[in-house]
């Protein structure tokens, strides 16, 4: 479901940040990575409005997951 919301740029600044914590939370408790790493993956490339601290915690999540 994040992934849908991403692909089809449903999301405004607010909501990339609690796709962005809520991705942080799973990746913490050990869900599956691959997901995880498209989701992130999408995160990064198919918005415009991730930027400034959002940006530098779902491009840490990234580094973590590869």
């Amino acid at each position: 479901m994040i992934q849908r919301l991403i692909t089809e740029q449903v999301i405004d600044a607010k909501a990339a940040r609690c796709i962005t914590d809520t991705l942080w939370m799973l990746m913490e408790s050990g869900t599956e990575e691959v997901k995880l790493l498209q989701s992130v993956t999408l995160l990064l490339t198919t918005n415009s409005v991730v930027h400034g601290d959002v940006l530098a915690k779902v491009r840490h999540i990234h580094i973590i997951l590869i």
